[in-house]
């Protein structure tokens, strides 16, 4: 087998990957093409908080700083284009005792820094993070238990990983292309001796790595690259530096070919597999726009009837513009004018639609407008300042863990007035968490001051002028 050629950035990578087409039934043809919308800044506040290593790198143990421009990215142990990939991703959720459409792969479990060389390298399959065998023993009993029913037996074993730091071998895979590379580690805490260490092939005297990916994910990796790319050929175990892994990639190899394994469609109404929100809530969900939404502002005035009547505005109505008349949206309102004025053939093409699948990696249309367009759309609709505010790492507002989201649904001003009235409550109970109540604000304690002093009676000026 021979590998195919890798592009030399993680997203020409994902577009050799992705497939993202939707075919039509009845003709056959291919009628739209998605493409993942950009990764959530949090992802990575998220990622640093949770790795041991912080953003260092976690092969190298090279510090990340911007200035100095070291070249380590954030990588996903297995590849974020999957995502696209529905009926694959169906069988793993199946296999994991999930739900369908719970599988974030932007999950912080599942990312980790790495400098670009080693990053291309393992999205190549030259090497991997290699499980303690105890691990992966036990999730193939599981599977062998679970019997290819929904997967609650794995389900406990993955949850019992969770939320740990684990500890990964380095295992170069294929030797004619790593035997060559060194590895040199920092020695970031040491005051006196080598900056570095210097580590030969096959790498068996290389420090364990700390790391808190989850086995679930790594694995998956694995897997993946034995029985569905062309990365590592058929021969790879004859070599002679991985007779002590032959038993550890041999059992991957079989949860790789069952995780991947084309569902039955009599499982998807699986109890326990399909999804608990709501029919018509689903069937909202094409109205969903996640990160560009349309706000009203004073130039939705352009489309008021031209008769010579004027409509009476309503309540509803007013409350679009006074919302419009802040900071926050004069950037837009002006822009919205500045295309308001133009001939129709001089105006931006619209933005593409964004679909989301429950907890999975949001979906934006490929409307043929290129790829740039189609990343400028975020899976999700936070702001530099926001990213900026962030002080506390254990608290980041929507957190990444996998299962259902009935929420997403819902529109964030629903589950912002849903927070406030539950902290405004004397039954003494907590607040909301990030994690159900949509966006956490730093702010809140401001406002709510200021809000409660506002609500206070003051002095008209009619008494101000008599004294």
């Amino acid at each position: 087998m021979v590998a195919k050629k890798l592009g030399d950035t993680p997203s020409s990578r994902i577009d050799q990957t992705a497939n993202g087409e939707k075919i039509d039934r009845k003709t056959g043809k291919v009628t739209t093409k998605y493409k993942l919308a950009k990764r959530s800044k949090f992802v990575d506040l998220r990622v640093q908080a949770a790795a041991p290593c912080g953003s260092n790198c976690v092969v190298l143990n090279q510090e990340n700083t911007r200035i100095a421009k070291t070249g380590i990215q954030l990588c996903h142990s297995f590849g974020r284009a999957n995502s696209l990939e529905d009926d694959f991703m169906k069988s793993v959720e199946f296999a994991w005792g999930m739900t369908q459409n719970s599988l974030n792969l932007d999950s912080r479990h599942n990312c980790f820094y790495c400098v670009n060389h080693f990053h291309k390298m393992y999205d190549g399959g030259l090497w991997c993070f290699m499980p303690d065998i105890e691990v992966v023993k036990r999730y193939h009993a599981a599977m062998v238990r679970d019997n290819d029913d929904h997967g609650s037996e794995l389900a406990k074993e993955i949850l019992n990983d969770k939320d740990k730091i684990h500890s990964y071998t380095l295992v170069p895979i294929l030797e004619l292309d790593m035997k060559k590379i060194q590895i040199h580690v920092y020695n970031n805490e040491l005051v006196q001796g080598p900056l570095t260490t210097a580590y030969e092939f096959p790498y068996d005297k290389l420090p364990k790595i700390r790391s808190h990916l989850h086995p679930k994910f790594v694995i998956l990796s694995i897997g993946f690259q034995l029985t569905k790319t062309t990365n590592i050929p058929e021969n790879y175990l004859e070599q002679a530096h991985l007779k002590s892994y032959v038993d550890a990639f041999k059992l991957i190899q079989e949860l790789g070919s069952n995780w991947w394994r084309p569902l039955d469609p009599k499982k998807n109404f699986h109890p326990a597999f399909a999804s608990k929100i709501p029919l018509d809530d689903i069937r909202k969900a094409d109205k969903v726009k996640l990160g560009i939404q349309r706000r009203h502002s004073v130039t939705n005035l352009r489309s008021a009837p031209d008769n010579g009547a004027v409509a009476a505005p309503s309540a509803h109505a007013s409350g679009r513009l006074r919302r419009s008349c802040t900071v926050a949206n004069l950037k837009e309102a002006k822009q919205q004018g500045v295309e308001g004025s133009k001939p129709c053939s001089a105006r931006s093409a619209p933005k593409p639609k964004v679909v989301r699948k429950g907890r999975r990696i949001a979906m934006v249309e490929d409307v043929g407008a290129g790829k740039a367009e189609a990343e400028e759309v975020k899976d999700g609709d936070e702001s530099e300042d926001e990213v900026d505010d962030i002080k506390d790492l254990d608290y980041i507002p929507d957190t990444d863990d996998e299962g259902e989201n009935a929420f997403m649904f819902r529109s964030r001003s629903n589950l912002k007035r849903a927070a406030e009235s539950d902290s405004s409550s004397s039954d003494g109970s907590a607040p909301p968490s990030p994690t159900t109540q949509g966006k956490f604000s730093y702010a809140s304690s401001s406002t709510a001051a200021s809000t409660s002093s506002a609500s206070a009676k003051k002095p008209s000026k009619k008494k101000i002028r008599r004294k």
